[in-house]
Parts: C-alpha cells; sequence; structure tokens
C-alpha cells in the first residue's frame, strides 16, 4: 500500500512519462527543429528529476536502475534496426 507522498509521486512520474511521449510526438510529426529538441530535452530532464525522486522514496537501488538500463539498451542493439 501506498502512502499519499508515494501515490503523489507516481501520478507526477506517469504525467512526465506523457510528457515525453507528446515532445517525442511532435518531433516526428513536425521535424527535429531546435525547439522541439529543446523541448524534449527539458521534459527529459524533468523526467530524470522525478525518477531520481522515486528510486529515493521507494528505496530501490540506484545500481538495479543502471543495471536495467544497460540490459534494454543491449536488447534494442538485438531488435532494432540500428543494430552496430
Amino acid at each position: 500500500m501506498t502512502n499519499y507522498k508515494q501515490a503523489e509521486q507516481l501520478i507526477i512520474l506517469m504525467e512526465e512519462c506523457a510528457e515525453v511521449t507528446q515532445s517525442a510526438s511532435k518531433i516526428l510529426r513536425f521535424g527535429a527543429q531546435p525547439d522541439a529538441v529543446e523541448a524534449l530535452t527539458m521534459e527529459l530532464g524533468d523526467l530524470l528529476g522525478i525518477i531520481d525522486w522515486v528510486v529515493k522514496e521507494f528505496d530501490m537501488n540506484p545500481d538495479d536502475l543502471i543495471k536495467y538500463a544497460e540490459l534494454k539498451q543491449q536488447k534494442m542493439l538485438k531488435w532494432t534496426s540500428y543494430q552496430g
């Protein structure tokens, strides 16, 4: 069961993910204009900030985040068109 603080952080996390999605979508629709790339950069930074907050609140091991990020990158190399 989550407490109010944790629930609030998870809501903000979801909102930030949606904002990253929206910024990425705009680049796909309108091109990688400098202002659109800046908006995506800002949204990714916001997401990283809340991720750090959630990691601390839920007492996650930050090293696990790095491990899972590296595993994801390995999978992407295998299953995407930019294989090396």
